[in-house]
Order: C-alpha cells, then sequence, then structure tokens
C-alpha cells in the first residue's frame, strides 16, 4: 500500500474540427492530476479528458494532447485514518472533517478544503455551503429510499429505476400553526416530483419505478418518513409512512395508528408503517397528495416545520 503519491499540474489542447471543416485549437484550464509518476499522471489526464470530452453540436474532436506536466505536491497517507492528505494545498483527510451528530465519528470531509479519493483516484473539492451533519451511514434518508425500493422489488420482481437518483434538503424556515399554512407555503415541494412519477422515460414494455421519499428528524434517534412508488406496469401508487428509531423501523403509537386509520392507510403486521393504494383519477392527484402528505406529516408525527425535512427521489 502506497504512503506517498505525487500532485501534477498537466497542461493539455483539444483539437477540433469546426462545421466549416477548419480546425481549432483549445487549451482549457490545467487540473491537478495524483499518480505514482508523471507518466502515470498524463495517462489519467487523458483518459479523464477523453471521457468527459463534450465538443459542441456539429464540432468533432480530432485528438487531445497533453503538452506539459510538472509536480507541485506530494500527499502523504495519515497514519489514523488513512486517507492521503497535503495541508499546504488544502487536501484534507477526515481527521480535519466534520463530526457526525448522530455517531460521533469524523466521517464527512471539511467544506472549503479538498479530498483524494483512492476509488477512482481524482481529488474532489468540498464547497462551502457543503456542511452535513449526518454521515452516510447515518442519514435516515438513505434507508428510507432503501426501504422505496425493497417495496417496489417486493411489488414487482426485477423492476429497475427509471431515471437517475437525486437528493436534496429544505429549511421549511419558521414553525407554523397550522397545517393549511405548513401545505399552502411548501405543497411544490411534494407535489412537483410526485406529479414526475408517472413520466416513465423507459421501454413501454419494461418494467420500471420511480420513487418520491421525505423525511425529518424528530430527535437525535428518531425520524418520521412518508414514501410513495409507481411502477410502470402499474395503475396505481403506493404511499408509505412510518419511523424510524435508530435507523430501524419503529412500532407505531396507538393515537399515530389511529390517524392513520382515519385517512385510509392499512396498517402493516408489524405496526411499523401504515400503507395506501392511490388511484390516480385526474391531474390534480399530485397536489392532492402533496398536501395529504404534508398534514400527515403535521398531525400524525408533529412536524411545525422549523426543522431540515430531507428528500430523495428517482424521477
Amino acid at each position: 500500500m502506497a504512503t506517498e503519491l505525487s500532485i501534477y499540474r498537466a497542461e493539455y489542447t483539444v483539437d477540433r474540427r469546426g462545421p466549416d471543416g477548419k480546425m481549432h485549437r483549445a487549451r482549457p484550464e490545467h487540473e491537478w492530476t495524483v499518480g505514482a509518476n508523471a507518466e502515470e499522471a498524463i495517462a489519467k489526464r487523458r483518459a479523464h479528458v477523453e471521457r468527459f470530452d463534450r465538443p459542441p453540436e456539429g464540432w468533432a474532436t480530432d485528438g487531445i494532447e497533453v503538452t506539459a506536466v510538472e509536480q507541485v505536491g506530494t500527499l502523504r497517507r495519515c497514519a489514523e485514518c488513512r486517507e492521503f492528505r497535503a495541508d499546504e494545498h488544502r487536501i484534507l483527510c477526515l481527521c480535519n472533517g466534520l463530526r457526525c451528530r448522530r455517531c460521533g465519528r469524523l466521517k464527512m470531509h471539511r467544506p472549503t478544503s479538498s479530498y483524494y479519493n483512492e476509488r477512482d483516484g481524482r481529488l474532489w473539492h468540498i464547497p462551502w455551503f457543503y456542511a452535513p451533519t449526518l454521515c452516510g451511514d447515518c442519514d435516515p434518508l438513505d434507508r428510507v429510499n432503501a426501504r422505496a425500493w425493497a417495496i417496489a422489488v417486493s411489488a414487482e420482481p426485477g423492476v429497475r429505476p427509471d431515471e437517475t437518483y437525486h437528493a436534496s434538503e429544505a429549511s421549511f424556515g419558521p414553525k407554523v400553526k397550522s397545517r393549511c399554512t405548513l401545505v399552502g407555503r411548501y405543497g411544490g415541494v411534494f407535489s412537483e416530483p410526485l406529479d414526475a412519477l408517472l413520466q416513465f422515460q423507459g421501454a413501454s414494455g419494461a418494467s420500471t419505478a420511480r420513487t418520491f421519499a421525505a423525511m425529518f428528524s424528530e430527535d437525535d434517534d428518531r425520524d418520521a418518513y412518508v414514501l410513495f412508488v409507481a411502477i410502470s406496469t402499474r395503475a396505481t401508487v403506493l404511499c408509505e409512512v412510518g419511523q424510524l428509531e435508530y435507523l430501524v423501523p419503529a412500532v407505531l403509537t396507538t393515537e399515530q395508528r389511529t390517524a392513520l386509520l382515519a385517512r385510509g392507510f392499512v396498517i402493516s403486521k408489524s405496526g411499523q408503517a401504515g400503507r395506501r393504494e392511490i388511484v390516480v383519477e385526474d391531474a390534480e392527484w399530485a397536489q392532492r397528495e402533496a398536501a395529504a402528505a404534508l398534514e400527515v406529516l403535521f398531525d400524525v408525527f408533529g412536524y411545525r416545520g422549523g426543522r431540515l425535512l430531507k428528500t430523495g427521489w428517482t424521477i
């Protein structure tokens, strides 16, 4: 296992042929590349540029050439976390990272720094506005999305994602006093992805699925969620609501089960979730279900805004 790697600045040119048939040479901004030696750095830079080369419409790339390479620093493996670092270039390891609010470990890289990812061999920059409070192992949104896909596969074995996965976070500002205010202010956060659930892009004969999930943390150990699953070969959309305690499904209270039953949900045999099949009858279904989901979060799980609401979707 290597204990040191070199950082190189590689300059290169891209030759493209325009619609007029004439050759044009571009000199993009140089980027840093990590390698055991200059030859490896040149090969990695060339491979990266070729992979992500996107000439304008009507243009064609004729050649990519690395014209200069210079060593600008050295990465050294940290004896504590085993990641590489070069403090003089603000390339930091996890020892200088953020501590997870839930598990208490240093598992997130610090904003306004860079880090070296050994799996893809690249340097990555963390922007100033990215400051997560939970690491990937403790983030309940990942568990909720995994649950959504487990539901999809259980309903339709062999189902595949229709599109790629996205995640976002929204802080709903100051607390609200009524469910009507919550729905009126933030219904669009739910209705827009819900409206896209049924806009499948895959082949008509293939079984594909789209999911949408939202959750908030009630306290350090308990999270409430609502998720939706749409499958291209099924006429209904499944909605599930529930709680996680220490990242595993928790049994609903008697009051929560009663409230969900009154809203048309069926309580699972384990008592850990309420489920409802939604029949899509018209174009306004997304707005209605967005309002219903926010009302459940408000009435059943006590969400009043003021806390971070996380959403994730494959749409």
